[in-house]
């Protein structure tokens, strides 16, 4: 045998060694991607499950709220008493009937259920939730700032 046919046999024999470790790191990387996969599919379900507990326990609370505010106008027995007041006015005795804080946003809704503007507002106006946000803020010896967006009467 020639040294030009040897050197082709190795050539061979060379390349087909590097053929079979691709093939092996091939699937070894085809393997990992599953794994990932899988991974990938376990944590995707966990932050479902998490997400849907979160939106429960949040739904939870804002028919809490909602069930505190009817509570709070059924028993004041003012459902018209807010159609003269200012914001100011508004949210004092909203926030003194509550006896927790408040978001703006849920002052604001009270406010115009119980007349606030002669009640021709609509509650979910950016007007009026930003008259109650600037009302809130800009009386700190009146209104506490509990968390953002959020006030307790002083």
């Amino acid at each position: 045998m020639s040294g030009a046919a040897s050197s082709s046999l190795v050539d061979r024999a060379r390349i087909q060694e590097l053929e079979s470790q691709l093939d092996l790191s091939q699937e070894e990387l085809e393997k990992k991607v599953r794994h990932l996969i899988a991974e990938t599919e376990q944590v995707t379900a966990k932050i479902r499950e998490e997400l849907a507990a979160l939106y429960e326990a949040k739904a939870k609370e804002l028919r809490q709220r909602a069930s505190d505010l009817r509570t709070n106008d059924a028993t004041s027995g003012k459902s018209d008493s807010l159609a003269e007041k200012t914001a100011r006015e508004a949210a004092i005795e909203i926030l003194r009937a509550s006896g927790r804080p408040m978001h703006y946003a849920d002052v604001a809704r009270v406010a115009v259920s119980r007349g606030y503007g002669g009640g021709d507002l609509d509650p979910e106006d950016r007007v009026v939730k930003t008259t109650f946000r600037r009302t809130l803020g800009k009386w700190p010896d009146l209104f506490v700032r509990t968390d953002a967006g959020t006030y307790r009467h002083a």
